[in-house]
């Protein structure tokens, strides 16, 4: 199972860092978010079209679990940073996604 913990480095003075680590553990969130990208690329593969637009489109068949990610993060770290780290897991689906069809096609 993967697990996905987060590290945030939070400056208490002006000449240093302090390097704390609140372990968000969002691994069952994640868990949901990539296997529903799996099952939707899987699908996706079947139909005609480039695996880059079907893998997007598989990524967008997701709402529910990137909003599980969305909430867990936000709470932990606000609304501004949750939206990018679901941005960036979002992009990494693609990719994925990409290469599933890819695959699965071959």
């Amino acid at each position: 199972m993967l697990r996905l913990f987060v590290s945030v480095i939070l400056c208490a003075t002006a000449t240093g860092c302090v390097s704390s680590t609140p372990s968000v553990d969002a691994g069952a969130q994640v868990d949901a978010y990539a296997a529903c990208n799996r099952r939707h690329a899987l699908r996706y593969a079947k139909q005609a079209g480039d695996p880059y637009s079907l893998a997007i489109a598989a990524e967008a068949s997701c709402p529910r679990e990137r909003l599980a990610l969305m909430y867990v993060y936000r709470d932990a770290y606000g609304p501004g940073t949750a939206l990018r780290m679901v941005d960036g897991l979002a992009q990494n689906a693609i990719e994925g996604n990409t290469a599933i069809i890819a695959r699965a096609r071959s």
